[in-house]
């Protein structure tokens, strides 16, 4: 699929996490966990009406825009992917986007009650999967819709073959191959990931 590099080709993924200052631009890198090189980004786009919403409502509650960018030699970050939600006080749903601006798919929560669990829609509105776990903890499972497990978000260090990304700033995420073997999936999966840690986890 043209939209999407081989970024999205890649099954395993090692983030790390950003320091979230009030009003501050978060930015968390992301890794190959094999070779150990930097080759992506997860950043927050905040204009000035984003702001003037934070300050007087809250930024849990203002409007927010997220870019998932690959990292290029000596070339300009590509923006891959774009993650967008309104101002928001109950029910969240965050649009997904490619660079173009075409929609992929819709993070959606499932309850207003409980707002940290939430699944992933394609732009069809089809159900791909829900983040499954203990938000205290930190361990996640992607599950479909017949609730196998298809990946994991996790501080799980077994089998990372790079011991530099042992440490509580560092996560794994990794897809099953056989479950997931499109870039559009894997994409809207790695867009569940960004909606956990800037979306969404700030209500757990």
């Amino acid at each position: 699929m043209s939209e999407f590099q081989s970024f999205f080709d890649m099954s395993h993924f090692v983030v790390k996490r950003g320091i979230n200052f009030w009003m501050t631009r978060v930015t968390n890198e992301i890794y190959d966990p094999v070779s150990g090189k930097l080759i992506g980004s997860m950043r927050t786009v905040r204009t000035w009406k984003q702001f003037w919403q934070g300050y007087f409502f809250g930024f849990r509650h203002s409007s927010r825009t997220v870019e998932l960018l690959a990292i290029r030699d000596n070339q300009e970050d590509a923006v891959l992917l774009r993650l967008k939600r309104g101002a928001v006080f109950l029910h969240q749903e965050v649009q997904v986007e490619t660079r173009h601006g075409k929609p992929i798919g819709t993070l959606k929560t499932l309850n207003d009650f409980s707002r940290t669990e939430f699944a992933i829609y394609d732009c069809d509105g089809t159900f791909v999967a829900k983040l499954n776990g203990n938000w205290r903890q930190r361990q996640f499972q992607y599950l479909n819709e017949d609730g196998r497990q298809i990946g994991t978000l996790c501080d799980d260090w077994d089998g990372l073959k790079n011991e530099v990304f042992s440490g509580a700033s560092f996560y794994s995420i990794r897809f099953d191959e056989s479950q997931v073997d499109d870039q559009q999936t894997r994409a809207l999966l790695l867009a569940g990931c960004i909606g956990y840690w800037f979306f969404f986890k700030i209500y757990s």
